[in-house]
């Protein structure tokens, strides 16, 4: 496979998640689906996709909305343990699908789009004054405070994320046996397409631009996203506090009362 072809496999989510169940979790909120563009700058030509992105709210339009984001092929609905003290602190909350995973449409995600289609659905949304993301949300989250500032946003969760994309890189050079010279052509695709090396987008170069205080939720028995990449959040994000837990892995802390109580308090 050529680097391109890597990186094209690398953004392409392997399942697209539409478990009856998780989505069931959704019926009470207000579906809205958002138009949204994405451009694929694939070499030699690049391509762009039209779909809709699917969006669900609870609460009254006049409330102060808090949009959260969920992680890598999963969808709105294992976000919403997180509603219900959230409306009961006053809160507007706006989940979506990101472009390739649950209701939404497309067929491939990277860094730089999920944080255009965050903010998309935050234009849309109006009034937010909260970003919550969870593993590859939580990063996105964090990079939209970074990159695109909302002057209404005043403050953030990011539960279990990555600090960069470069963890999330070496992991697929290791995961799927490249070799070195392999593993160069597929970073240098990544150069390609998106502008800079992995190395650039990381917190170590941008979490000094996030000037919101910033709640980091992670667990020191985290697989997937090792406990020492909150480390790199909390030293280079100013205003940063953690949330430590123990125990309760990637996926399950998005269910644990005490960390859901951190967040809605956090963001009172």
């Amino acid at each position: 496979m050529t680097g391109i072809e890597h990186l094209h496999r690398f953004c392409t989510p392997k399942q697209r998640d539409t478990n009856p169940k998780i989505t069931a979790s959704l019926a009470e909120a207000v579906r809205r689906d958002l138009p949204f563009s994405q451009t694929l700058n694939y070499p030699p030509q690049p391509r762009t996709e039209q779909f809709n992105l699917a969006t669900f709210t609870w609460g009254d339009a006049a409330q102060p909305a808090i949009v959260i984001a969920h992680g890598w092929e999963l969808q709105a609905g294992y976000m919403t343990h997180f509603v219900a003290p959230l409306r009961a602190a006053g809160f507007r909350v706006v989940a979506f699908d990101a472009p390739a995973n649950g209701q939404s449409g497309g067929h491939e995600l990277n860094l730089p789009d999920y944080v255009r289609a965050y903010a998309c659905v935050c234009a849309d949304a109006g009034h937010v004054v909260g970003l919550l993301g969870h593993s590859f949300g939580g990063l996105a989250a964090l990079w939209l405070c970074a990159t695109q500032p909302l002057a209404s946003v005043r403050r953030v969760v990011s539960v279990a994320s990555a600090a960069g994309a470069n963890l999330l890189t070496r992991n697929y050079i290791r995961l799927n046996g490249l070799s070195e010279a392999e593993g160069q052509d597929f970073i240098d695709a990544f150069k390609l397409c998106f502008g800079a090396a992995p190395d650039d987008y990381t917190m170590e170069r941008y979490g000094p631009r996030i000037r919101v205080p910033t709640l980091i939720v992670h667990d020191r028995r985290d697989t997937m996203v090792g406990f020492d990449e909150s480390d790199r959040i909390l030293t280079h994000v100013p205003n940063a506090t953690r949330l430590e837990t123990n125990g309760l892995g990637h996926r399950s802390i998005l269910r644990v009362p005490e960390v859901i109580a951190a967040a809605t308090a956090f963001f009172v």
